[in-house]
């Protein structure tokens, strides 16, 4: 019996992107976190925050950004 690290991924298991899917999924990421970006600045803003608090908020909003649930959008198996 061998052991299995758990980073080993059996062949045949990904799939395999088109370039067009590809850059598909990196214009929906970058659009997300644009209007991830711009939404949280503004509300910041609105609450009182300098610029630099609502930068802040603006960066900790990209960090906590669901990727899965924006390549998931593109494909209909968003789950509400």
């Amino acid at each position: 019996m061998g052991f299995l690290s758990p980073f080993t991924v059996e062949k045949n298991t990904v799939p395999t992107l088109s370039q067009k899917e590809k850059i598909e999924i990196a214009r929906a990421v970058k659009k997300a976190c644009l209007q991830t970006a711009l939404d949280s600045y503004k509300h910041a803003k609105m609450s009182g925050l300098c610029h630099e608090g609502a930068w802040d908020l603006a960066i900790d909003a990209l960090k906590s950004l669901d990727v899965t649930r924006i390549v998931k959008s593109l494909s209909g198996d968003e789950e509400t």
